[in-house]
């Protein structure tokens, strides 16, 4: 039987894991007052600066409103552990990308639909004045039902909103994301407006997901 221990009010399964990146692991979990299986990201705060994952915590919880976005279901900080726990939606599919690595490249319809959903996710991350600066099919991640829902939310940037509310788009010059997918603005680092920068990403995506490669090589 495997071994597994609790946090707050879920019951992580160190055994399962799910994936694993310089930050840590993703382990399989559950939610032990609704029953739902979860997706616990255990950050190791020795390779990731606290400030920096509660920004990403805060993020989530700024644009968790939308169904293609990777709903938050808690954060836990384990001190003598030196461990943040961020619990998330599982999206039972896995990555858009290993789809698309699976079967070369996708039918038009099919990357169609997934393009329509990731634009609708992205645009309402826009509207909370929020960029996400790592748009990649390996942050797509599918559900249960075949529908997209973006996640890590590492490299997004929350724009300050005017006393009206509305968003104040001060350039942008940290060089971050993935080089395939990266607009050219962004690499110069010059300064950058992170949501046409999405855009860019997002038809790098798109174009992937029809042709089976990137238009550009890292």
């Amino acid at each position: 039987m495997s071994r597994t221990y609790i946090v707050d009010r879920f019951e992580i399964n160190p055994d399962d894991i799910l994936g694993t990146g310089g930050f840590g692991q993703v382990l399989r979990s559950l939610d032990k007052s609704s029953g739902e299986v979860v997706a616990a990201k255990v950050i190791d705060t020795k390779r990731m600066r606290r400030e920096k994952i509660l920004q990403e915590i805060q993020l989530m919880e700024r644009v968790g409103g939308h169904s293609g976005v990777v709903g938050l279901r808690g954060a836990q900080e384990v001190a003598e552990l030196h461990q943040i726990f961020i619990f998330m939606e599982l999206a039972q599919g896995g990555e858009l990308f290993g789809l698309v690595i699976s079967k070369g490249k996708l039918e038009e319809e099919a990357a169609v639909r997934y393009f329509s959903e990731m634009v609708s996710a992205v645009g309402y991350l826009h509207e909370q004045g929020v960029v996400h600066r790592d748009l990649k099919l390996e942050n797509v991640l599918l559900s249960g039902a075949n529908t997209c829902k973006l996640c890590d939310f590492g490299l997004a940037h929350a724009y300050d909103l005017d006393p009206s509310g509305a968003v104040v788009r001060a350039p942008l010059k940290e060089v971050c994301g993935s080089k395939s997918y990266c607009a050219p603005e962004v690499l110069a680092g010059l300064g950058y407006d992170g949501g046409f920068a999405d855009m860019w990403s997002l038809g790098i995506c798109l174009f992937a997901m029809l042709a089976g490669f990137f238009p550009l090589d890292e």
